[in-house]
């Protein structure tokens, strides 16, 4: 089954190619990396013979098997349900979210100004949906790329837009790539393969290779 790119993705690709076009135009910067490669992403979906709009159930403390998912939103103020929407139990809690804020604003004309979800909600796509729509968010962040970082040492410049390593090298931005596993476009910095190859902290980037 053929993935086509939501709006959030095609907007981020857009952006991604002016960076690099950006870069391949510079004097000042030498190209780094491989670009990656620009094309739909396609997934084998289970079908369930005796129901087709059921989805495959396969989470952990769930029900296995082909169910659906009822994704509802509540006014946690005065305790009412505003919305309830049913999808296939294949469909990611995300995916509906924000159509569905939209949804209540323009069928309810509801003033939406704060919104909170767990960390399963802390997807790109939500956060930029949520920018465009005007709406806080309030939501469960997951272990980011930078804190991960940071663990280690790392320090971002922002001014600059590179980071530097424990031992003072500089890792410049490099290229867009695409997170198979966060669903999400991420910024890749690299470092010169001459800075890292008698690294005394070697091991701690690359592991025993």
């Amino acid at each position: 089954v053929e993935k086509k790119p939501s709006e959030y993705f095609k907007e981020l690709e857009q952006e991604a190619r002016r960076i690099e076009s950006e870069i391949d135009h510079d004097p000042n910067k030498k190209k780094r990396g491989r670009k990656p490669k620009v094309e739909c992403a396609e997934k084998e979906v289970t079908k369930s013979k005796t129901d087709r709009e059921a989805g495959l159930l396969n989470r952990s403390n769930k029900p296995k098997g082909f169910h659906y998912l009822a994704h509802t939103t509540i006014d946690a103020k005065h305790g009412i349900i505003t919305d309830i929407h049913v999808t296939p139990a294949n469909i990611n809690d995300h995916e509906p979210f924000t159509a569905r804020l939209r949804e209540q604003k323009d069928k309810f004309n509801l003033q939406i100004q704060k919104v909170g979800a767990d960390k399963g909600y802390d997807r790109s796509p939500v956060h930029h949906s949520l920018e465009k729509l005007e709406i806080e968010g309030y939501i469960t962040p997951v272990d980011a790329d930078e804190k991960h970082l940071q663990k280690f040492g790392f320090v971002y410049n922002e001014k600059n837009d590179t980071y530097k390593c424990p031992e003072g090298k500089s890792l410049p931005f490099s290229h867009i790539s695409w997170h198979t596993e966060k669903q999400s476009f991420g910024k890749v910095y690299a470092s010169q393969s001459k800075d890292c190859k008698q690294c005394p902290l070697r091991s701690n980037c690359f592991g025993k290779t």
